[in-house]
């Protein structure tokens, strides 16, 4: 690191100079030539305070606290002068020029709005001062609403006859039921959001430290001067590269994480809200809802006839039954009246002699007419009970009911005597169980707040309840459809190598095909002349060559002779397979046919009538089921399936036959499957020349037709070129004559030059101890197994040194018999040295064999480059530049060179070098670490680079030889320069900008200044302000007194405060990763305040509500999609063009984040929506200990007759109940009466009350009695 640095000397600025570097005392400011005229970045020399303006006259001042020269600073202006001091010539909007700075123009507008700020304020704590000074005239009905407001909190049951009381601070609330199931599950989900957060900011902080710190700091490092600002942005570059794969892997872990956790979660929320249901009995638990009534009068007693109806059809006791009215009409003056009716039971309470108005100074007068005005209803308009009643009895019914039962059993059986229905005056109206509470206010229990009354508010609970029905009935109906094909469709066992397993699906017919002729296609090509040689496996045949034809297009529609119908062990064809197309073309003919065929196994072949196609015959085979550990077998019974169709293809007399390039895709690698079929074709081709006049490849998509004409000059070849080069990478003789792979396991016993020569060798240091391992002449019954291991055993696998020695020595034989590879085929070779003189061997991935040879070329030819430097130190390259990713067998030939160079080379290894390592090499190279105790071991030494830039540190790029494709441009252009939206988005200045602004408007903005600001606002301040105003205004009326200082209502609104942190908190991972730990740290922080103010405010503030459903968790749950789409989002966005990696281009970019972002919400809420119902509660049962609905009403002031405000007025004047249904208001309960032959059993004992005075704000006498108290 660059600590001092030397005068005059112009330095490139790169990570390797430190941040706080300074200069010399000599010359001890920083000067950067760069300017909009000058294109130099990040250049930097130390000079004197006269060179600044010489050196970039943009930047003459010099800067002796800063220690650098910088460009003149005056706020609001637009134009400097350029003379070395920080001077204006010319200034911005509003602002004007005086003496070289800029001034605002409109100061004295700005002083003057200032100063009617200021008045506001005074005039504001004027009215709160007079309001505290006024005398307390009214303090009966004000401790009357707050005795009001005490009664309405959340009060536990009554069970020991002392009343109703509050319920302890320390009641935990995730499992508490005290406002319904929905509020526990409110606060379940913020306890999880915090362990989220808590468990994610750990997981990154362990990471760092286990990793590298610098996962803590990036990003967070501040600007400063020019040379600062290069440093750091270099310095920031290299590192946010070079730790992009652990980023990339802890963003996707931690995705994993939180999609698998958040289904896991709503399984818990579903199964823990249905344990309550069964734990507890609530008032929903008795009910029915009764649905599509008549309209019916209110002069009649309905309740009573169809509570009998209810009774004489289902033989079970009911309770009572509460009708819905509609009375939209009248439902201000109804609930006016009942609200009026409850409160003047308790009377108009004794006030103090108000204050002459005439006696009050003209601003308390004024400001107590306003007041007045505003608290006040004004003249009470009377409603005698005749006008009630008679406006009681002229209200319809809607077409909903409830009807109450004694016991949740009598209920469910009389549910299911009605599921047809029950005939009420000549309607058949609908009985179901109901799901809902009665408490609360329908805007809480139904998430629905424009409907007011009950009448109108079940419809739409109703359709939303028919919604989910139809989505069941629409999966029972699939279900069904799934299960008859299965039990009636015909088994045709021998297709899939089963018994009775499989089970033929049953397609719809097509139309035949438009044939296509054999002459309308192009034979594959008959360049060149045919050559023989005996180290070619393949040797140009212009006359094998004119036989072959690929071809893109449906294989149905070709005229040839014979198609190849392929079908896999353990493989279900579908529609969209090869197979499944030949039998929705052959239709039920062929389906007939293929159930009297003979038993077929892996590898034989059939012989059947084409049906619906222009070729005469369809060839059956049935391919084999691949494991990797049986992968020669799978290949060999591959060949078979081949070889056998074309035999009997001879044998019929066919002579043209259409083949599908892929058609097997369950676990069999695709590379595999082409190598095998080309080269069993080549030699059946050769083998069967009389019989065959064309096999054509049917390619059915690009793909296809581009990998087979990659790979076809290896087994076809057109030209000595490609017969060359295909001996280059083809093993010379690895297959028999029909091209099956050859295993001549007996053939060890005569390779005595592999098993007896090890003395004679001059590699006499590769033997690493041991006897002459010489099985073959002992009786020993592993012999063949241990001379195979030393025939075809790895590094990798050798279990022990002397194995490992034999491998070696093997490598080495075989590489002095090959000749080396031509120069477009090299993969390795020695290219320049470095500083210390040392060679630089450099080893290319993308050079590497292809795919799915069994090649013992390549290590033999990189142990033969690495045998002249053994000897002498050297460094390896290894160049990842254009490596497939999902190229697993690179990664296998790697490990094996990188055992060999443990085994034979460790000592001459002085480095190894990563060049741009993608996520499959960095993945291998950490497994390899950890599973490697030795320290100085290979995989322990390796430094990655993740660019040109960071090579040229190590070594001297220019000297060494490198391929145009490993070459890329770096930075080094300006940010406005910058064409492509990801370069700009990518690169780290501006990163580093994004996430500072991200972190500072989530913390403390959002995550915790409004709920600081709540508490304040909400609960202390506009209840005090509200206690000033009733204790002064003894005209109000009881009821406005309370209504005035009752608390607001408990919504649920807080899942989305949740939401938005949530999200706010995922976008971090687009952004260098110092700021992850600080926003999921806040954002834990900040929602266990929330956590505990919401605890307190449920149980010493709100009044009491009940949220029944869990709707609204449900929602949260789904909203928890976008969240996790963000993580996906992120990490496609920070894989894209990561080393070895993808590289898309802006557009292509966003439309893939786009398109994944809503493929994973959709994803993601349908298994919220199908999947989590599965694992919830199935059986339902009845406790022994399940209460009647007396007893729940007893404890319950709220039922389904006091929730009605009709029903309680029809009970007085209708029905002339003594005592009436009581009406429902939260803390009026104690006016409530019982009647038990109505349904009302509930008696409010008296209620322990808070102090009322605790909530008075302080008098100024107060405040001046504590003075004198404490001053004296």
């Amino acid at each position: 690191m660059i600590t001092h640095l030397p005068c005059g000397v112009a330095m490139k600025l790169n990570a390797s100079f430190s941040l706080d570097a300074s200069c010399p005392a000599a010359c001890p400011l920083l000067a950067d030539p760069t300017s909009k005229s000058k294109k130099e970045f990040c250049i930097s020399k130390c000079v004197v305070a006269d060179q600044c303006a010489y050196i970039n006259a943009e930047a003459p001042v010099p800067d002796e606290k800063l220690g650098s020269c910088r460009g003149p600073i005056v706020p609001g202006c637009e134009e400097h002068s350029l003379d070395g001091t920080d001077t204006c010539l010319r200034c911005g909007a509003f602002r004007v020029l005086e003496n070289g700075k800029c001034h605002l123009y409109y100061k004295k507008t700005a002083y003057g709005v200032l100063a009617l700020l200021v008045v506001v304020v005074l005039v504001l704590l004027w009215i709160l001062g007079d309001l505290m000074l006024r005398p307390a005239t009214n303090e009966t009905n004000l401790e009357d609403a707050l005795n009001y407001r005490s009664k309405q909190k959340f009060r536990k049951p009554d069970s020991d006859g002392t009343g109703r009381h509050l319920y302890a601070l320390s009641t935990n609330l995730c499992n508490t039921i005290i406002g319904g199931p929905g509020l526990a599950l409110h606060f379940r989900f913020q306890a999880v959001l915090i362990c989220w957060a808590a468990v994610v900011a750990a997981s990154w902080v362990l990471l760092a430290l286990l990793t590298d710190y610098d996962l803590l700091v990036l990003g967070t490092k501040e600007f400063g001067t020019a040379f600062r600002n290069c440093v750091l942005v270099a310095w920031g570059r290299s590192t946010q590269r070079r730790l992009m794969f652990v980023k990339e892997s802890f963003v996707i872990i931690v995705y994993i994480f939180s999609v698998v956790g958040s289904i896991i979660f709503g399984i818990q929320q579903l199964r823990f809200y249905q344990q309550l249901d069964e734990q507890n009995d609530t008032m929903k638990d008795y009910a029915v809802i009764i649905s599509d009534l008549p309209s019916l009068a209110g002069t009649e007693p309905v309740e009573q006839e169809l509570k009998e109806c209810l009774e004489t059809s289902t033989s079970q006791t009911v309770v009572g039954v509460s009708i819905c009215w509609a009375y939209r009409e009248q439902k201000d003056t109804i609930h006016v009246e009942m609200m009026k009716s409850l409160h003047k039971q308790q009377g108009q309470r004794v006030t103090h002699f108000q204050q002459p108005v005439e006696e009050m100074g003209p601003f308390r007068r004024r400001l107590f007419e306003i007041e007045k005005m505003i608290l006040s209803e004004g003249e009470e308009q009377e409603v005698s009970e005749a006008e009630l009643k008679e406006l009681v009895q002229s209200i319809r019914s809607s077409s909903m009911a409830f009807a109450v039962f004694d016991t949740e059993q009598a209920r469910d059986e009389a549910v299911q005597l009605l599921s047809n229905g029950l005939i009420f005056r000549d309607h058949t109206v609908r009985v179901k169980a109901a799901t809902l509470e009665p408490h609360g206010e329908p805007r809480t229990n139904q998430l629905l707040p424009s409907l007011i009354h009950w009448g109108q508010a079940w419809p739409v609970v109703r359709h939303s309840t028919m919604v989910i029905g139809a989505a069941a009935d629409e999966l029972a109906r699939q279900a069904n459809a799934v299960a008859q094909i299965t039990s009636e469709s015909d088994p045709i066992a021998w297709i899939t190598g089963e018994d009775d397993d499989y089970v033929m699906p049953d397609f719809a017919p097509l139309p035949p095909p438009l044939p296509i002729p054999l002459a309308a296609l192009t034979p594959w090509g008959a360049w060149g002349s045919s050559t023989s040689s005996s180290h070619r496996p393949f040797a140009v045949d212009p006359e094998v060559n004119v036989k072959l034809i690929l071809w893109q297009g449906d294989i149905c529609s070709l005229e040839v002779d014979a198609l190849l119908a392929p079908v896999a062990a353990g493989y279900v064809p579908g529609c969209s397979t090869v197979f499944g197309r030949m039998l929705q073309h052959g239709g039920q003919d062929l389906m007939e046919e293929l159930r009297h065929l003979d038993s077929c196994r892996s590898g034989e072949a059939r012989s059947c009538k084409s049906y619906g196609m222009p070729c005469q015959r369809l060839l059956l085979t049935v391919g084999p089921k691949y494991k990797e550990k049986y992968q020669v077998a799978a290949q060999n019974t591959l060949n078979a399936c081949y070889r056998e169709c074309m035999q009997l293809l001879a044998e019929s007399g066919l002579k043209t036959v259409a083949i599908p390039c892929f058609w097997y895709s369950k676990g069999f690698p695709l590379d595999e499957q082409v190598h095998v079929a080309l080269r069993t074709l080549r030699r059946c081709i050769e083998k069967l020349y009389a019989s065959i006049d064309a096999v054509v490849l049917v390619a059915g998509n690009a793909a296809e037709l581009e990998l087979f004409e990659s790979l076809l000059p290896l087994y076809f070849p057109r030209t000595d070129h490609e017969a060359m080069h295909a001996s280059s990478v083809l093993p010379e003789s690895c297959w028999n004559e029909w091209g099956e792979v050859s295993m001549e396991e007996r053939r060890i016993r005569v390779s005595q030059h592999l098993i007896s020569e090890q003395e004679d060798c001059e590699d006499s240091d590769l033997w690493f101890g041991g006897d002459d391992d010489k099985s073959f002449l002992h009786a020993r019954d592993d012999a063949d197994f241990a001379a195979m291991k030393r025939l075809e055993g790895t590094m990798i696998n050798a279990s022990s040194i002397e194995e490992a020695g034999h491998i070696c020595l093997r490598y080495l034989r075989r590489a002095r018999e090959i000749q080396s590879l031509s120069e477009p085929s090299r993969f390795v070779y020695q290219s320049g040295q470095d500083c210390f003189g040392r060679h630089v061997v450099i080893l290319l991935g993308a050079r590497l064999p292809p795919l799915g040879l069994q090649d013992e070329r390549t290590i033999p030819l990189f142990v033969k480059e690495l045998e002249a430097l053994q000897r002498e130190k050297f460094l390896l390259l290894y160049v990842n530049s254009e490596v497939d990713n999902t190229d697993t067998s690179i990664l296998e030939v790697l490990q094996e060179m990188l055992a060999v160079i443990q085994a034979k080379f460790r000592n001459s290894l002085a480095q190894l070098l990563v060049l741009h390592p993608g996520f499959m090499f960095r993945a291998a190279f950490a497994l390899g670490r950890a599973i490697t105790e030795e320290a100085a071991s290979v995989w322990h030494d390796s430094v990655y680079l993740e660019s040109i830039a960071d090579l040229a540190s190590v070594l001297n790029a220019s000297r060494l030889y490198l391929p145009d494709f490993v070459r890329y441009s770096e930075d080094g252009i300006l940010l406005a320069d910058v064409d492509s939206f990801v370069q700009k988005f990518e690169s780290y200045a501006l990163q580093r900008s994004m996430g500072q602004q991200l972190i500072e408007y989530a913390w403390p903005c959002t995550f915790i200044v409004p709920f600081l600001a709540e508490p304040c606002a909400v609960i202390f301040l506009f209840s005090r302000i509200f206690m000033l105003l009733v204790g002064s205004h003894p005209e109000l009326k009881v009821w406005e007194c309370r209504n005035w200082l009752a608390a607001l209502d408990l919504e649920l609104g807080r899942y989305a405060d949740c939401l938005v942190n949530v999200y706010l908190a995922t976008m971090v991972f687009l952004f260098p990763g110092g700021y992850t730990q600080w926003i999921f740290f806040y954002l834990a922080v900040s929602h266990i305040y929330i956590y505990v103010y919401d605890h307190y405010r449920v149980l010493r503030v709100v009044p009491r509500a009940t949220f029944s459903s869990m709707n609204i968790d449900f929602c949260a749950q789904a909203l928890l999609a976008p969240a996790c789409g963000i993580l996906l989002v992120a990490i496609i966005f920070k894989g894209n063009c990561m080393a070895g990696s993808y590289c898309l281009d802006a557009a292509p970019l966003l439309s893939t984040c786009f398109f994944a972002f809503l493929a994973h919400c959709a994803i993601h809420i349908f298994l919220l929506s199908c999947l989590v119902p599965l694992f919830g509660l199935r059986e339902k049962g009845y406790r022994k200990d399940a209460k009647k609905y007396s007893e729940v009403a007893a404890s319950e002031p709220c039922s389904w007759f006091s929730a009605n405000p009709i029903h309680c007025l029809r009970s007085k004047f209708v029905f002339n109940h003594s005592p009436p249904c009581s009406y429902f208001m939260a803390g009026l309960e104690s006016k409530m009466e019982v009647n038990e032959s109505i349904g009302c059993f509930f008696k409010e004992n008296a209620a322990v009350v808070e102090d009322a005075r605790s909530y008075y704000m302080p008098k100024w006498r107060d405040v001046n009695t504590f003075l004198r108290k404490w001053l004296v």
